[in-house]
């Protein structure tokens, strides 16, 4: 039966021409479920509520894989902790970000929500050290949503790497940065599958939802300034830090590669992740996959060793919600695409003036 909930309850007000008649109605939920309800109506004209079952929704957002889950949710979380955690796995696990804890902080609430970061240099270097496709620096390390839906399934959703293939011309002419993608793809689907309790999955592939496909760059704001990189980025954490949002993790790419003796060439590719659970809250209620984007982030990178051509970049807040299906109708997606869009330009322009 179709739990309490403010987001599935209502009555609903149906007229048929003929008596007995049985619809099927369908609605989709803020966390990618689909209701369905079968009803009888007779009389003709009828008010009702009823029983309801939940499958997933057939369309996850552009470049999202997602994978449901035969485990509780702290089951879920804590396997893919642990098997992310593994010495016997090359990735590390960098960082936990609990989406519903930080909504707790500031009195709202949001279905059990965690988002594990994890990675390793040796599959992450070759793809953000391509000068055409540094960018990709801004959504790496690789992260899994675990998340559990309002009608009480678990789920795990992730990236593709076609996804990041697509949007940052990652593999072009590249063999090592194609092999790379391969390799994210099949530890993603492995560790999703294995936290799922389903065993191992195969991988998604580089043409995985080519159908919805995002073009080179979108949705993505990236200016240059003359100067050194380290100083740049310095003065966007130190932007970051007076202001009322809170850093999450930064990564400096190159230290973490050099650290495991990959010659970086002189590169610089970093990325803070930051937040503000006051803002990023209300669009993760009203679509919880939100989570696999947010907290928000902003990379800084050179693409040839030596170069003072650095350069700032970050998601467009527009981009990001309509990626999730979510409307700027809705009040609160507006102000958040509105606040988060202002406080990112902020911040580079902090990092662009030195």
């Amino acid at each position: 039966a179709l739990p309490p909930t403010p987001f599935l309850t209502g009555t609903f007000r149906l007229r048929s021409r003929t008596a007995n008649t049985t619809l099927r109605i369908r609605l989709t939920a803020p966390d990618h479920t689909r209701v369905s309800a079968f009803l009888t109506l007779n009389p003709p004209t009828a008010s009702f509520s009823g029983p309801a079952t939940a499958t997933r929704r057939f369309l996850p957002p552009p470049g999202v894989a997602i994978t449901p889950s035969t485990r509780s949710f702290p089951a879920t979380l804590a396997n893919l902790t642990d098997t992310v955690s593994s010495p016997n796995t090359p990735p590390s696990l960098i960082a936990t970000i609990d989406h519903s804890a930080a909504a707790a902080s500031v009195n709202a609430t949001l279905p059990d929500s965690t988002l594990v970061v994890f990675g390793t240099p040796l599959i992450g270097f070759p793809i953000w050290s391509n000068p055409g496709s540094s960018a990709a620096g801004i959504e790496l390390p690789v992260e899994i949503l675990v998340y559990k839906s309002l009608l009480g399934t678990v789920f795990l959703a992730y990236n593709a790497p076609a996804y990041l293939a697509a949007r940052f011309a990652v593999g072009e002419n590249d063999e090592a940065a194609t092999a790379s993608l391969k390799a994210a793809d099949g530890a993603l689907a492995t560790f999703a599958g294995l936290a799922a309790g389903v065993g191992p999955l195969p991988p998604l592939g580089l043409d995985y939802d080519s159908k919805r496909a995002v073009s080179e760059a979108e949705g993505l704001v990236i200016d240059e300034v003359q100067g050194d990189a380290d100083d740049v980025f310095a003065a966007i954490l130190a932007a970051i830090d007076a202001s009322p949002a809170m850093v999450a993790f930064q990564i400096e790419h190159e230290v973490s590669a050099a650290a495991l003796d990959i010659d970086v060439m002189g590169l610089k590719n970093k990325v803070v992740v930051f937040g503000n659970p006051a803002l990023g809250t209300p669009p993760m209620q009203a679509d919880i996959t939100m989570g696999l984007d947010l907290p928000l982030k902003m990379g800084t990178w050179i693409e040839e060793g030596g170069s003072t051509t650095v350069k700032v970049g970050y998601n467009d807040a527009a981009y990001l919600v309509a990626r999730h299906g979510l409307s700027q109708d809705n009040d609160a997606v507006a102000a958040f695409v509105a606040a988060a869009n202002m406080a990112q330009a902020n911040f580079a322009a902090a990092g662009l003036a030195g």
